[in-house]
């Protein structure tokens, strides 16, 4: 099953190209090592769930060659390790330059949080005690340049957005601290569109949180695109609307991403938001599925008009999971020179795709042959209805993989 990937950039502009279906790719420091974590499931066993999973993580000097897997953690019994993600402090003015923190839930104990710490680029782990007593979907680590931490998540079951805060390091943590209750219109035909949130951090500190809510629709008839942005990852700001589009449209977004450039902060925060959506909300068959891309150049108080990168392709093409129809829980986007990237999931257009039978699903990742320029004008963020203005529907353009 095709899942999205995660394009992350070093310091030369180099670009890799890391799954997010299980996997993430981070860089730990500036000589170039890069850390990717990888789940090791063992064989699910009748109920469906997997059982005695563990992660660990591989490094790699030049993202070509990858060393053998270093334990993490490993898991027994029922406990199953889901939703990891690595980051690192790549700050090197920040006291904790090179602690890298990977965040993860035991979905098979009820899905408490679970962090581990390392202080030298992946080689051991050290399990973090102090961590609160929470039940969380989609944990992500995001350190500020100051050398404190914030890990964003959702709680389980999904009903609002928390964060957790380490002001030593990743020794202890606080919190929950509430981000913002979340508002959902389920996505129609079936999609899975899990609302974990996205998140990323400026040159200042600031962590900007992006997830999908319909509270600015009339009878929550569909979603927009929100955030909200925080200097402490304890108090955040009211949940503001991208305006992707009108609030009367018929236009659903789900599965948003969020990055900022590096090097830009505040008011001249430039910040890059990539997500699904549907192009009618209310569709009970035959729904279709697309890709788009808006940008700010101002911190997020106005967006360019958004551009519509691929799509919309059938559900009829995609995974039918046990929670539906999956392009992937995550998508995300990168800077690189001053450019965005993005990868993303696409199928060939009139196929289906056979449950359970390997190489039958024409789904690939996609990701666009030239980078994202912003469109003007700019609108400001939850003001006049604006309309969707996009390349005509289609995949082209696009470079694939498998």
């Amino acid at each position: 099953m095709g899942g999205p990937r995660e394009l992350t950039i070093d310091g030369d502009g180099n670009v890799w190209v890391c799954d997010l279906g299980g996997f993430r790719c981070e860089k730990f420091d500036s000589s170039g090592t890069w850390l990717l974590t990888v789940p090791n499931p063992a064989q699910p066993p009748a109920n469906g769930f997997f059982n005695g999973d563990n992660i660990s993580v591989s490094r790699s000097a030049d993202g070509l060659t990858w060393g053998n897997p270093v334990n993490v953690a490993t898991a027994s019994g029922s406990s199953s390790f889901d939703s990891t993600w690595v980051a690192c402090d790549d700050t090197p003015t920040s006291p904790n330059y090179g602690t890298c923190y990977f965040t993860w839930d035991d979905f098979g104990q009820g899905a408490p949080l679970k962090i581990a710490t390392s202080a030298d680029g992946g080689l051991t782990w050290t399990p973090v005690a102090s961590v609160p007593s929470a039940s969380v979907i989609g944990s992500k680590a995001v350190p500020q340049p100051n050398g404190d931490v914030v890990v964003v998540a959702d709680t389980n079951p999904i009903s609002a957005a928390e964060s957790f805060t380490s002001n030593d390091g990743g020794a202890t943590f606080k919190g929950p601290f509430t981000i913002a209750s979340l508002q959902q219109h389920a996505p129609a035909g079936g999609l899975r569109g899990l609302d974990v949130p996205s998140a990323d951090v400026d040159a200042a500190g600031n962590v900007y949180v992006s997830w999908y809510d319909c509270r600015f629709r009339s009878g929550c008839s569909a979603n927009d695109i929100v955030t909200s942005i925080s200097s402490d990852g304890k108090t955040w700001s009211a949940p503001a609307r991208v305006p992707i589009d009108g609030t009367t449209s018929n236009v659903d977004h789900v599965l948003p991403g969020i990055a900022v450039q590096p090097g830009t902060s505040g008011p001249t925060a430039r910040i890059a938001l990539v997500y699904y959506f549907l192009p009618q909300a209310n569709c009970s068959s035959n729904c279709q599925l697309a890709y788009g891309f808006i940008e700010s150049t101002d911190g997020g108080s106005t967006w360019s008009t958004a551009t519509q990168v691929a799509g919309p392709i059938s559900y009829a093409s995609l995974p039918f999971t046990s929670s539906g129809y999956m392009v992937g829980d995550y998508t995300s986007a990168s800077f690189a020179r001053n450019r965005v990237l993005t990868v993303f999931t696409v199928a060939k257009p009139g196929s289906t795709c056979a449950i359970q039978t390997l190489g039958a699903c024409n789904e690939s990742m996609a990701a666009p042959k030239t980078p994202f320029a912003a469109v003007g004008p700019f609108h400001r963020a939850g003001g006049d209805p604006v309309l969707f203005h996009g390349r005509s529907p289609t995949t082209g353009g696009l470079a694939t993989t498998q």
